[in-house]
Formats: C-alpha cells, sequence, structure tokens
C-alpha cells in the first residue's frame, strides 16, 4: 500500500518517515520559521508494531555541516509527534536503564529523568575530548564514552593520503580514539587507548583524506556484555574488535587487514560498518554500510554472527540485504526489537532521488515497513521501543463554543504555546472546523504536543 503525504515538520522535515503504517500522515503539522515542506513516499506493509520512534534528523545540503537548529524527537508508531526538544547542535537520543534518556550536544552527553530534566552531563576525562559516536550507562551505573586523544605524529614518509597520492604531513595532528568508563562522581575507573595496537598502516586509505589532522582509528559504537567484555566498531579499520575489560586485553580482530576471526559460511566482508552490538553470549550483531573503494562497495546489510573465542571462527547466523541498490556512506544502525522484529536505519546515502530511510523487517527478514524520502535529511540512528519505561502524558485541550466561535485553551497552564495555526498565546479562537493540536512547554526547549481536537 502507498501513501504520499505532504508532510510539514515542526522542527525537521525528516519525522514524516514515521507516518509508517495505516496512511495517517504529518500532514496536520505546522512548519516552524523556514522550514520547508517536504514530500515522503511510504510503503506500509504491516500495522501491526505498537510503540515510539527516537530520532535526531541532521542537514546533509551542506556536506560536513549541520543543522542551524537539531530537534530530538519521540513520536508514535503512526508518526504522530509526541515530544521534542530543539538544540543548537544534538544527536544520539535514545533510551537508557532505568527511566533515563540520554543525548549528545555541545561538546557533552546530556542524561534526563523521565519528565526530560536534565540531571547530569558527561565529558571525558584528562586529555581525551569526548566524541559524539556513543554513550551507554552501565548496570553499575557508570558511564560508558568513546573519547579522541590528539598527539604529533610523522607521517611524511606515508603516500597513504588523498586515494594514495599524497605524502602526509611531517607534524600531523593524529587522533587516536579511546574508551572510558566513569563514574557519577566523574572517577576515571577504566580506559582503553587505542594507540597500543592500531597503526595508521593497517587503515583502510579509503578515509585518509587530510594529511595535517588524521582521524586515525574512527570509534563508532562501543557496547558492554553482562562479563564487561567491550565490543568497539572502529570504522576507519573496516573492523570489530573485542576487548577483555579486567586487563585490557585483546580477545580478537573481525574485519580489515589484521582479521583475526575466520567466517565459515559468509565471504563478503562488513565495511565502514556501525553499530556493533552483542545480541547474546558470544554472539554480535553490525550494520555493515559495505562503502569504500568502488570495486568493494556492497549494498549495506544487517548481521548477526556467533562467534568463538577460542578458534576464533564465526558464523553467520542472520542478514538482511535491502532489494534496493543503496550506497550508504555513513552512519546507520541495527536494532532488536522486543517482538523479534530488527529496525535497520540506512543513514547518510549518496543515492541521488528516492532514499530508503528505515526498514523494519520481522525475525524471517520480511518486510513489515519501509519509509522512503526524497530530501536531504538523514538521521545518524534511529530507535524503537516497545515500551516506554515511563509514561508520556499528552496536554488535553478544553474548548467551548459561543455561535460559531471556538475558544480551545489547554486544561493547565505552560510557559510556551505553539498552536497549529500558528498563534503562540495560551488561548486561541477557531472560527473554522479543523484538527487543532499545540506544542506546550515550560522551558522552551522541550515541547510536548497535545491531544488532537476536531472542530
Amino acid at each position: 500500500m502507498r501513501y504520499s503525504v505532504r508532510a510539514i515538520g515542526a522542527g525537521i522535515a525528516l519525522i514524516a518517515i514515521l507516518c509508517l503504517f495505516t496512511g495517517f500522515g504529518l500532514s496536520t503539522l505546522f512548519p516552524g520559521p523556514g522550514i520547508p515542506h517536504k514530500t515522503v513516499e511510504i510503503w506500509a506493509r504491516s500495522n501491526a508494531l505498537k510503540g515510539y520512534y527516537f530520532m535526531t534528523p541532521l542537514n546533509t545540503r551542506k556536506a560536513g555541516t549541520f543543522p542551524k537548529r537539531s530537534t530530538l524527537m519521540i513520536l508514535d508508531e503512526k508518526g504522530s509527534i509526541l515530544y521534542y526538544k530543539q538544540l543548537a547542535l544534538g544527536s544520539d537520543f535514545k533510551l537508557q536503564p532505568g527511566k533515563n534518556t540520554s543525548y549528545f550536544g555541545s561538546g557533552a552527553f546530556y542524561v534526563m529523568n523521565s519528565s526530560f530534566a536534565v540531571i547530569d552531563s558527561v565529558k571525558c576525562i584528562g586529555d581525551a575530548k569526548t566524541d559524539p559516536h556513543d554513550f551507554l550507562i552501565l548496570p553499575n551505573g557508570n558511564y560508558l564514552l568513546i573519547g579522541k586523544k590528539a598527539i604529533t605524529e610523522d607521517f611524511s614518509r606515508k603516500q597513504i593520503f588523498l586515494r594514495h597520492g599524497v605524502r602526509g604531513s611531517k607534524r600531523a595532528t593524529a587522533k587516536y580514539d579511546v574508551i572510558q568508563e566513569i563514574s557519577p562522581a566523574g572517577r576515571l575507573v577504566f580506559e582503553w587507548d587505542s594507540r597500543q595496537i592500531y597503526n595508521i598502516n593497517d587503515a583502510d586509505t579509503y578515509y585518509l583524506t587530510d594529511t595535517a589532522v588524521v582521524d586515525v582509528t574512527h570509534f563508532n559504537s562501543v557496547d558492554a556484555d553482562t562479563s564487561g567484555n567491550l565490543l568497539v566498531s572502529v570504522r576507519f579499520f573496516d573492523e570489530v574488535i573485542k576487548i577483555r575489560k579486567s586487563d585490557g586485553a585483546v580477545i580478537w580482530r573481525m574485519g580489515g587487514k589484521r582479521n583475526q576471526v575466520k567466517c565459515v559460511n559468509d565471504t563478503i566482508p562488513f565495511r565502514g560498518q556501525h553499530d556493533a552490538r552483542f545480541s547474546g553470549p558470544g554472539r554480535f550483531t553490525v550494520f555493515d554500510n559495505g562503502f569504500g573503494y568502488d570495486s568493494l562497495r556492497h549494498s549495506p546489510r544487517g548481521l548477526e554472527y556467533a562467534v568463538d573465542d577460542n578458534t576464533k571462527t564465526a558464523r553467520l547466523l542472520w542478514k538482511h540485504q535491502c532489494e534496493f541498490p543503496l550506497v550508504c556512506s555513513s552512519a546507520g544502525n541495527m536494532q532488536r526489537l522486543e517482538n523479534g522484529s530488527t529496525l535497520i536505519g540506512y543513514g547518510k546515502q549518496e543515492n541521488e532521488g528516492t532514499k530508503l530511510a528505515v526498514e523494519i523487517v520481522d525475525s524471517y527478514g520480511h518486510d513489515q515497513t519501509q519509509a522512503w524520502y526524497t530530501d536531504s535529511m538523514f538521521t545518524y540512528r534511529t530507535f524503537f521501543y516497545n515500551h516506554l519505561p515511563f509514561h508520556l502524558t499528552q496536554p488535553k485541550i478544553t474548548k467551548k463554543k459561543s455561535a460559531t466561535l471556538w475558544r480551545l485553551s489547554t486544561a493547565s497552564k505552560y510557559r510556551f504555546y505553539r498552536w497549529s495555526n500558528g498563534q503562540t498565546t495560551d488561548v486561541i479562537i477557531a472560527d473554522k472546523p479543523g484538527r487543532y493540536f499545540v506544542d506546550v512547554s515550560n522551558d522552551g526547549q522541550s515541547f510536548f504536543r497535545s491531544e488532537t481536537q476536531r472542530l
């Protein structure tokens, strides 16, 4: 079933990709200042999924830049906005253990409680700069995050830059990633430094495009299992690495030039991958971008492997490869849902024209939902949760009719109002039939969307 929706974003137009199900569109949404209308094509093949989407869209119109404002968003399964928070810059909005959420913004990760009030900010310790790619709250309450340390290094003898055509700088700034575990009190509990094993000679030279400032390793995800072992996606080495936290020893390196793991039933290596996650004892999932030199590219895939740590052999347990030819140059994620389905976010794409943004498939890999967009927006990760650990209340609208006019207001009072007809007062007078709602806030950043009133 196909729907064409004229979606008007209350902050970012990509939210329209999430009207995934019964034809309910975002045509009821109204634009903020300067936000253009966008057309989105939706293929809804199932309306069985119930839950909530978390996303933070980014603008790709100008390479290497972010939009002037980012918006953290929670939407229901119909694509209706329930909550949003406007920031100068934000990313990676997601649930954390308990009733907390987190996001990256302005050089740090921020933890919010169930009322979306910021209760903590987290940065790397020492000379490591906080990296925006990932952040976890561990079962013991500590924080796990990625940082970057910069050193001066001589790469002048290495003719591996700009697709092998140029030598590096004699005094290059080389950035190597670290993994840090930090207590809520700000104490460094653990650190693992990539410099101890990673050499630029083993990097995928496709990514070596700056001779002066070199991002050598480029970690883009970190995860921890119940034993405390770490799983890290090292994008610029086309590698996933498993680390024993107790002593920092490398258990195995899978992928890339220093591969130690033999996959017995798949000959296609992942390339430029994202979002490596433990999925059970001896198993992990990863989003394979399949990106790099033209001759080595392949269609993006969602993958799950079983790896024997002792024999260093792997078996591909599950895969889903999109039926459409996509070039996913960066970003993307894979998430196992509570009901056994799998979400695959296809990140930033280089395709011209229509792009597949999000796909949800069942345990057999059959499509349940596909969402396509034609604009230049993408989201680094998209998350779907069947349930929230807190109640997300929609403010109620009261209405009172006088002659041919309706007086609309909210049952409770707030400091900020954004009505669907563009007004910003606490009370509005409606003189024509339609669907009305209001976004309300007490701090001017976190907005909750009301129920919709039909007149």
